[in-house]
C-alpha cells in the first residue's frame, strides 16, 4: 500500500514539474517575443522621427528641385514582426495586442515601400510628400501598438 502511494505521488510531482516547467518556458518565450516587438516598435518610433524632423522642413511643392532633393529616407525595422508571422509565434500574443501591432507594421510596410521606389528613382523625388506622410501614418499607428503593448504587462 506504502508502495502505491509513493508511485501514485511521484506520477503526480513530475505531473505537476513538467507542467510548470512548460508553462514557465511559454511564458518566458511570450515574454522574449513582446520584447523584440517593443523594441522594434521603439526603435521605428526613433526613426520615424529623425525622418520628419528633416523632411518637414522641405517644400515639396517647391518649383526649385534643389529644395527637396534631400530628403531624408530611412528603412524601418520589421524583422522582428516577420519572424513572429513567419514562425507561427502570433498564438503567443494577447488577442488585443494583434490588431493594432498588425496595422502598426502594415503601416511600416507601406512607408518601407514608398522609400524602396524613391530610392531605386522609379518615381519622381517630389513624392517624398507622400512618403513623409506614410511615415506620419506608419509613426501614429506604431505609437498606439507601442501603448498597447506597454498596457498588457
Amino acid at each position: 500500500m506504502e508502495l502505491v502511494i509513493a508511485t501514485i505521488g511521484a506520477i503526480i510531482g513530475a505531473a505537476a514539474s513538467f507542467f510548470f516547467t512548460e508553462y514557465s518556458k511559454g511564458k518566458d518565450e511570450r515574454l522574449k517575443l513582446v520584447s523584440a516587438v517593443r523594441t522594434e516598435l521603439e526603435m521605428n518610433l526613433e526613426i520615424a522621427r529623425e525622418i520628419l524632423h528633416t523632411n518637414e522642413q522641405i517644400n515639396f511643392d517647391s518649383n526649385d528641385n534643389q529644395a527637396w532633393e534631400w530628403c531624408e529616407i530611412i528603412p524601418f525595422s520589421e524583422s522582428a514582426w516577420s519572424a513572429v508571422i513567419s514562425t507561427g509565434q502570433l498564438v503567443n500574443f494577447k488577442v488585443p495586442m494583434i490588431s493594432p501591432l498588425s496595422r502598426a507594421f502594415a503601416m511600416v510596410k507601406r512607408a518601407n515601400f514608398a522609400a524602396e521606389k524613391i530610392s531605386s528613382g522609379k518615381y519622381h523625388p517630389r513624392e517624398g510628400k507622400e512618403y513623409t506622410q506614410r511615415v506620419r501614418m506608419a509613426m501614429d499607428s506604431t505609437q498606439k501598438a507601442l501603448d498597447v503593448l506597454n498596457a498588457s504587462k
